[in-house]
């Protein structure tokens, strides 16, 4: 984070108090205070919760964001999470530099474990159907590759799944003992 930052952490606070009284087109909802901030430059890893808030502090384009999910993944786990719903609708999005393995974590509802899940994938004109047999409590994690986007815009890629699921995605080729399933192929072109 810390070679992402470009002002002074004394600005950064600042910029997030001023940020949570709406001036200056700012709307952070968090404040975190500087001896914070100073720790996780210096390496603890931040609560998977503020990914957003400090990309968009560090004006970071999604690097943070990602990374911290990236780091976050083997430790993660959604039923132990409070603020944590399965949802049948997810989104991700990658900086629009970024060029390399992507990775979607899905683990299912505790009310559909062991049950079949059929997954919609909309990226940009692609999509994707995946058919996920017997989805267990560990879940999978689907990867597939991301090519740099030529003009500097980041696609968003929809999720929509026939049953509640919780989902996590990141960047990486670690996928340490995951059960993997390789979506590269089978993506086809929208019709206009």
């Amino acid at each position: 984070m810390r070679l992402l930052r470009t002002v002074g952490l004394r600005l950064l606070v600042t910029k997030q108090d001023v940020g949570r009284q709406g001036c200056y087109g700012y709307t952070y909802e968090l404040a975190l205070s500087k001896s914070t901030l100073n720790r996780y430059e210096n390496g603890t890893l931040p609560p998977l919760e503020l990914a957003e808030h400090l990309d968009q502090l560090y004006e970071a384009d999604g690097w943070i964001d990602v990374g911290l999910r990236t780091l976050w993944r083997p430790k993660w786990d959604p039923w132990e999470r409070e603020d944590s719903w399965p949802q049948r609708y997810h989104f991700a999005r990658w900086p629009a530099r970024f060029s390399g393995l992507v990775w979607i974590k899905v683990v299912p509802a505790a009310t559909s474990i062991n049950e079949d899940h059929s997954l919609m994938l909309a990226w940009g004109p692609w999509n994707r159907t995946v058919e996920l047999p017997t989805l267990g409590p560990t879940g999978v994690l689907l990867t597939t590759g991301k090519a740099k986007d030529p003009d500097g815009i980041s696609r968003t890629l929809n999720f929509v799944c026939d049953k509640q699921t919780h989902v996590l995605f990141g960047a990486g080729e670690d996928f340490g003992g995951e059960n993997v399933l390789d979506i590269h192929e089978g993506w086809t072109l929208a019709r206009p």
